[in-house]
């Protein structure tokens, strides 16, 4: 299995200084309060003290400050009289952290959100991850454990996950929500909000589904066929903790 590449003190730095510089951009070309910036500067010491992944926050927040820019360019345009330009493709060394960041998911099950220039792919990824997951490991193993190895956090595991992953054209209620703040006049922050508590419950989810496949591993009427599923799952929640840039997230 391959390395996996985490940021170094020094991209973080300069990942984090050039978010500013756009922000920076954004107050003077189009004339804007600080308050965008202030707003950013409070949710990164927040993010700090709370010790998230920086990889996952700085993702949304380079999401942040590019769409408040091309919303404005936009309604420029368009009070002039002019048609809205397309989205210039900017080339910035954040910009290519993201595109690395995505390019470890880009393997994995979509959910099926509809387009949008300000979708979340981490969060379209994780939730069909979770929908395949359940599909084609978890209903394998929970009638095992539930006579093998019943507990509290089983049952609640199967309630949360059944919550995730409801099916066909139905969507989780948090997805519902983050969808819809997306679709509407939100703030970016109420966004970014939503889409980091999507990408905390899925999270959360997966090591609760740890715990209980590490329980598994020690119980001794567990088959030899039976562990090989359970391997199975274990080595693909911690694939997709790293992938996602999870493992610091909702860990219980």
């Amino acid at each position: 299995m391959s390395k996996i590449h985490r940021l170094t003190d020094l991209e973080i730095e300069r990942a984090v200084n050039r978010i500013r510089s756009e922000y920076d951009h954004y107050i003077v070309h189009f004339l804007r309060t600080p308050d965008a910036k202030k707003k950013f500067d409070e949710r990164y010491e927040e993010a700090l003290r709370s010790r998230i992944d920086l990889a996952t926050f700085l993702s949304a927040e380079i999401q942040v400050v590019r769409t408040l820019i091309e919303r404005a360019e936009a309604k420029g345009n368009l009070s002039a009289g002019n048609p809205a330009p397309k989205p210039k493709a900017v080339v910035s060394y954040a910009d290519r952290i993201v595109e690395q960041l995505q390019a470890r998911i880009k393997h994995y099950p979509a959910l099926g959100l509809p387009e949008h220039p300000e979708k979340s792919p981490d969060v379209d990824k994780l939730y069909g991850t979770l929908r395949w997951f359940r599909k084609e490991l978890w209903d394998v193993l929970y009638p095992v454990f539930l006579g093998k190895c019943p507990s509290p956090g089983l049952f609640l595991a199967d309630t949360d996950l059944g919550a995730l992953t409801l099916q066909g054209d139905k969507w989780p209620k948090d997805i519902e929500a983050y969808w819809a703040l997306l679709n509407g006049d939100a703030e970016l922050s109420q966004i970014a909000r939503a889409q980091n508590r999507c990408l905390f419950l899925g999270a959360q989810l997966l090591h609760r589904v740890e715990i209980l496949l590490d329980i598994a591993t020690k119980t001794d009427s567990i088959t030899k066929e039976e562990m090989a599923v359970v391997h199975k799952a274990q080595a693909f929640c911690r694939r997709v903790l790293n992938d996602f840039r999870l493992n610091n997230i909702g860990k219980i």
